[in-house]
């Protein structure tokens, strides 16, 4: 059975920030992303996220600053990811 996946967010800052939590399974992931309203060849995918930071227990899962710093091994943080961008890209 796949684990829900269930995303709790701020509001966007003016400056286009925006911090929350991914629940999934057990594990309490705490995001950061940079997002603008258009797409950009810069985001995620060619998407709206420019910068996403993501951590568990304080640990950086991975780093993106308009190209990845440090990709996500895991295949949960993986899906996260997915989550968030299927959400805010």
């Amino acid at each position: 059975m796949k684990n829900e996946i269930s995303i709790t967010a701020g509001k966007q800052s003016e400056m286009g920030w925006t911090q929350g939590t991914v629940a999934i399974g057990a594990s309490a992931y705490r995001f950061e992303i940079k997002h603008f309203d258009e797409p950009s060849h810069y985001g995620i995918r060619h998407g709206r996220i420019s910068k996403l930071w993501l951590a568990l227990d304080n640990e950086c899962k991975a780093s993106y600053d308009r190209g990845w710093d440090k990709c996500a091994k895991e295949t949960e943080s993986k899906a996260v990811i997915g989550a968030i961008c299927k959400m805010f890209n």
